[in-house]
């Protein structure tokens, strides 16, 4: 026994003895290289963009052998990076374009080794930034009077305390250049800057070729820390009009702002004829032989029942009408009390009342007609009375059933014999119901074969007066002789219902 006790002894011995080296240097001796060393990674990684820079902050590690810092950055195909002292915690990456950027800091050892990359993204503010489109140009719309050489504009509203500078150069009639500076912020004390626009105008202004007229801007944005100096706006001298001048123009005169004879007739035009609801007289200053405006001349109202056509940006009209008075002259013609709510122009002559139909109109009635076919059926036990449309009696209407859902009707008048057609004469029912059904609008063509047909007027759908008993003219635009003429027109809905009602509808001739 004491034997096998002396054997065991022995054996551990030697297992001890042949044991002497560490556990880690055994290890060392199958792992190739020797023991995998890892350095120490940066963190806390933040980006701040600025104007054409990311400000880059991050963390470093602690780590005696650490060397450098890299810093890396890319968008799209492009790369770059530098080294930096192992004790930077800071960099900005200067004279960046617009795109976001992908920022990578690595600590790298004095052996070459790299720690595991900390990442981040950023994009810089850059003139192509979306934010940079909300920034204010300064002028928002501008007229240019080459003829009495006056530059005219609104001034744009802005917060204050993102304008450090803003000029505005140009070239006068004395040869010399001009800087005009607090032409914005000056006019803010008259009006409230967060409410009101301010039209301005600057004489002795030269427009020759060659000469611009631009902006400087020097500025802040919000979420930027960096001052911006803007690159120079140059002012161009376009026209940009309202849509619904234009369509005034092209429903009354026939001349669409699609067409190279709009701006044509612009230039040219003495006087303009308004009649209907519209946003803005704004685009009256672009007109430079322009001598009058008249005003609801051509809506033939029932004096029981008086209507107004609605001007919805009054302010903004009346600075332009001022503007184009004092400059110009231009005066304006009113009918009735159409479109200022508030007291007229000074330089507006009003007519009391409102104007009568033409007496030199001779109408085609029910005696010439063929045929009446509307595209709808009537409803059972319903009749609507299609033929009193083109009776030229006002009192009698066509009136159909109020239903749920609005039906569009289509309907085909043939007359007996081609005849001369100058126009059509539509008219409300003067009847002042609390659900009237009143079209406000429809489509007029003619025809001599059912297969070729033209519209009455400039335009396919015609605004229609609404008032109570009101009539409207709709001049052909192409007069002649017509067998057929067709209109298109759609329920109007009031409350939960949807109907017409409209007392006539017939051509007429102009002796």
């Amino acid at each position: 026994m004491s034997m096998k006790r002396y054997f065991i002894g022995l054996l551990a011995a030697v297992l001890c003895a042949g044991c002497s080296e560490s556990l880690e240097d055994t290890y060392a001796d199958w792992v190739g290289d020797g023991k995998i060393r890892y350095v120490a990674k940066c963190s806390n990684i933040e980006i701040v963009p600025g104007w054409e820079r990311l400000s880059v902050t991050w963390k470093n590690g602690v780590d005696a052998s650490v060397e450098h810092i890299k810093l890396a950055w890319s968008a799209g195909g492009v790369k770059d990076s530098i080294l930096l002292q192992p004790t930077d915690t800071t960099y900005d990456i200067r004279n960046l374009a617009d795109a976001s950027y992908r920022v990578d800091v690595n600590a790298v050892a004095n052996d070459g080794t790299e720690s595991l990359p900390i990442t981040s993204y950023g994009r810089p503010y850059t003139e192509s930034h979306e934010i940079l489109r909300t920034f204010t140009q300064g002028i928002l719309k501008s007229y240019w009077l080459t003829d009495i050489n006056t530059l005219v504009y609104w001034a744009d509203i802005f917060d204050e305390s993102q304008i450090i500078d803003m000029k505005l150069y140009y070239m006068g009639t004395d040869g010399e250049q001009h800087e005009r500076d607090g032409i914005w912020s000056d006019s803010f004390w008259d009006f409230d800057k967060y409410d009101k626009q301010t039209l301005m105008d600057i004489p002795d202004v030269r427009f020759d070729e060659g000469d611009s007229i631009y902006i400087t801007r020097i500025g802040l944005l919000d979420a930027c820390p960096d001052t911006i100096y803007f690159e120079p706006l140059v002012l161009a001298n376009s026209r940009t009009y309202t849509s619904d001048f234009k369509m005034a123009i092209e429903r009354r005169y026939g001349i669409s702002s699609d067409s190279t004879t709009f701006n044509a007739f612009i230039d040219t035009v003495r006087v303009l004829e308004f009649d209907y609801d519209i946003t803005s007289f704004e685009d009256v200053l672009y007109c430079p032989k322009l001598e009058k405006i008249v005003l609801g001349k051509n809506r033939y109202i029932n004096p029981e029942y008086p209507a107004t056509s609605v001007l919805r940006d009054e302010y903004r009209s009346e600075k332009v009408l001022d503007m184009a008075n004092d400059l110009r002259g231009v005066t304006i013609e009113r009918y009735g009390d159409h479109y200022f709510e508030d007291d007229e122009p000074r330089y507006c002559t009003t007519f009391e009342g409102y104007p009568s139909l033409p007496t030199n109109l001779e109408y085609i009635t029910t005696s010439a007609i063929d045929t009446i076919i509307c595209s709808e059926d009537e409803i059972i036990g319903h009749d609507s009375r299609l033929e009193d449309l083109f009776d030229n009696d006002p009192t009698t209407y066509w009136e159909t059933w109020p239903q749920a859902d609005a039906r569009t009707y289509t309907v085909t008048v043939t007359l007996n014999e081609a005849q001369q057609i100058d126009g059509f004469k539509v008219q409300q029912a003067n009847v002042a119901a609390e659900q009237p059904y009143f079209p406000n609008q429809l489509e007029l063509q003619v025809s001599n074969d059912q297969v070729n047909w033209k519209r009455v007027t400039f335009v396919l759908s015609n605004i229609i007066g609404q008032g109570v008993g009101e009539a409207t003219l709709l001049p052909m635009a192409e007069p002649g002789a017509y067998k057929y003429f067709r209109f298109t027109i759609t329920d109007q809905t009031q409350v939960n219902l949807a109907a017409i009602r409209l007392a006539e509808l017939v051509p007429y001739v102009v002796k």
